[in-house]
């Protein structure tokens, strides 16, 4: 079985000057090779993580992570309102961890599950 691992993070910069073009960069890299493994439905999942970092000169926010099967294809999956749930910065305060929130230079580790049948 070929495993989809093609990752994009799309983000927005946070406090851009209004006439300026906001510049987000992003260091994003998984931590370990995914896995598949098959869960007790008898499914075939494939869980990893994504280590975000804001490399750029501002802060960003990340609004949606798309999994693409192959380069320029159509999302298998993509979350945007569940990255709240979804992306911790280690990092941060207790009660600050889970936030879309990168302030330049901190890392950011977003939960990532895949589902085959």
């Amino acid at each position: 079985m070929r495993i989809p691992i093609i990752v994009v993070a799309a983000v927005a910069a946070v406090g851009a000057i209004a006439d300026q073009e906001p510049r987000v960069r992003l260091d994003v890299q998984v931590a370990a090779a995914p896995t598949p493994f098959t869960g007790s439905d008898g499914l075939i999942h494939v869980a990893y993580e994504l280590n975000v970092t804001a490399i750029g000169p501002g802060d960003a926010r990340v609004d949606r992570v798309q999994v693409f099967a192959e380069p320029g294809g159509t999302s298998i999956i993509s979350y945007s309102a569940e990255l709240d749930d979804r992306t911790l910065r280690p990092d941060a305060e207790p009660g600050a961890r889970r936030t879309r929130l990168l302030r330049r230079g901190t890392r950011g580790v977003i939960h990532v599950l895949l589902t085959f049948s």
